[in-house]
């Protein structure tokens, strides 16, 4: 399906924003981001020019994708009546990738190219989501089969690729740098939740260490991974993976924290949840960053 998708407006929203330190990553300064009186707020996708996308819930609790642009925010929706929509991920051509729910309550993925809204759903699958783009356009995801189990995959040039860790119950793609690098996140045996890299066909674990479950949610082109991971205690934090060092992203006054995607300069997009039980975005960004 082909259709066109314009932006709407939010001159009616604003949004507030605060400085705070991400705990145990010292040189990243993580800047909150909430539209007045919209609640929850999550970035999902950053790149390199600084466009961020993500969703918002409104009044009515109904989810809606966002773009922020040149220093505005614009609402993106599925143009057919779809209940909630959500954008994940975006890549220096504009492009937009993320799901939406139909009326009937399916999941499907979607691109956004030029302004035409495309439909992407792998044959067969009772659930497609499209969560990562990079600049050639390629994009990853994940889809349910008939026995409700995820796959990973990747759709480059037409051809759409199954990306299984082996040996796992489930496997999600959820980022793609330019370099054709895709991480994610596989259920063991036990359902245990690991993050995954997958290089030149090579996959390797992800597991901060200590962490009762991880998840790998965004790359970029130096390498540097960014995710989730729980610690003993049962609470999430993000983290960011960079030359083999883990850091640990917390928002202020945090429950919860995810960091979900990074841009080539190294600023985090994701969200936390503080002690109100209130869901901001954030953007983090490195002490020594250059626009």
């Amino acid at each position: 399906m082909r259709r066109r998708m314009m932006l709407s407006s939010m001159a009616l929203l604003s949004f507030a924003l605060g400085v705070f330190p991400a705990r145990g990553a010292g040189s990243l300064t993580l800047t909150a981001i909430d539209f007045t009186g919209v609640t929850p707020t999550m970035a999902r996708g950053l790149n390199n020019s600084g466009q961020m996308v993500g969703e918002y819930s409104d009044v009515t609790r109904k989810g809606h994708g966002f773009l922020f642009a040149a220093g505005s925010f614009g609402t993106l929706d599925a143009p057919s009546g779809a209940s909630r929509t959500a954008a994940f991920g975006n890549n220096g051509r504009g492009d937009i990738v993320g799901f939406y729910i139909d009326t009937a309550g399916k999941f499907h993925g979607f691109l956004l190219a030029n302004g035409i809204f495309s439909t992407l759903d792998v044959p067969g699958a009772t659930q497609t989501e499209a969560l990562g783009i990079n600049d050639a356009g390629y994009v990853v995801g994940f889809y349910q089969d008939a026995m409700r189990r995820s796959h990973g995959f990747l759709l480059a040039n037409g051809a759409l690729i199954t990306v299984d860790v082996p040996r796992a119950a489930q496997t999600e793609a959820r980022g793609i740098n330019n370099h054709g690098q895709v991480v994610g996140l596989y259920r063991d045996a036990t359902f245990k939740p690991h993050g995954f890299l997958l290089t030149g066909g090579t996959f390797s674990t992800i597991d901060v260490p200590g962490a009762t479950q991880t998840e790998a949610h965004g790359i970029n082109d130096p390498g540097q991974v960014v995710g989730l991971y729980q610690d003993a205690a049962g609470r999430t934090h993000g983290f960011l993976l960079s030359e083999g060092n883990f850091s640990t992203i917390d928002g202020p006054s945090a429950i919860r924290t995810e960091a979900h995607g990074i841009n080539n300069p190294g600023q985090i997009v994701g969200l936390y949840t503080d002690i109100s039980f209130k869901t901001h975005g954030f953007l983090a960004t490195p002490n020594d960053f250059e626009p």
